[in-house]
């Protein structure tokens, strides 16, 4: 049996027989992993329950010993029981997305204790590149794996640049900035091929003749 989260345990307790002087304090001390928040008999002589709060995540026991009731008609000692369940928390998986991208896949993420979670890639925008996670992941697409914990993380994304180099044949000169650094979809600053006495501009090496 398991249980997700903060839940309680309510486990019940049926004697095969009537007894007696089956209580709290009998179970109390025995208890693994938990606390007893309340005992309950259902019918007096056959039944009780019990609400068991997990104190983590793990395995959780209530004992019943043996001699905990008594035969209400023999006084001969009841047959212990043993009750266990398995506890698991639910973690938050959350991927944000920082300027230049967006995250593709599941987020928020719900997650139980040791389990994985589903893979989120962090998409970059036209111009941007993917650099890391704020936890300085690299991996992605991203899968969490073997949750025992909350988390939070932001996909970083860089503006994509690139380098305009302006360089000048025999006969000329260049007048403008060279080389330039410009953003990805952003304007260089004009450049003018600038010819020496007794020369003409024909063009540059990629065949543009735009001058400046």
């Amino acid at each position: 049996e398991f249980i997700v989260g903060p839940s309680q345990w309510e486990p019940q307790v049926t004697f095969s027989e009537a007894v007696t002087g089956f209580d709290d304090t009998d179970v109390i001390p025995l208890l693994v992993n938990c606390t007893l928040n309340s005992f309950t008999s259902v019918d007096v002589y056959y039944n009780w329950t019990f609400n068991v709060v997990p104190l983590a995540d793990g395995v959780v026991t209530v004992n019943v010993p043996a001699g905990a009731a008594l035969s209400f008609e023999t006084s001969a000692p009841n047959a212990p029981g043993v009750f266990n369940i398995t506890k698991y928390s639910d973690y938050t998986l959350t991927y944000n997305a920082g300027v230049g991208g967006t995250i593709a896949g599941v987020t928020p993420q719900t997650v139980s204790t040791g389990n994985d979670g589903t893979a989120v890639p962090a998409v970059p925008n036209a111009c941007y590149v993917f650099v890391n996670w704020s936890d300085l992941s690299v991996a992605n697409p991203r899968t969490d794996t073997n949750v025992t914990a909350d988390l939070t993380v932001t996909a970083n994304f860089a503006l994509l640049t690139y380098t305009l180099t302006y360089n000048a044949g025999v006969g000329g000169s260049i007048a403008g900035v060279t080389p330039q650094t410009v953003n990805c979809g952003a304007n260089g600053t004009a450049v003018t091929a600038v010819a020496d006495a007794c020369y003409a501009f024909v063009n540059w090496s990629d065949l543009s003749v735009a001058n400046p």
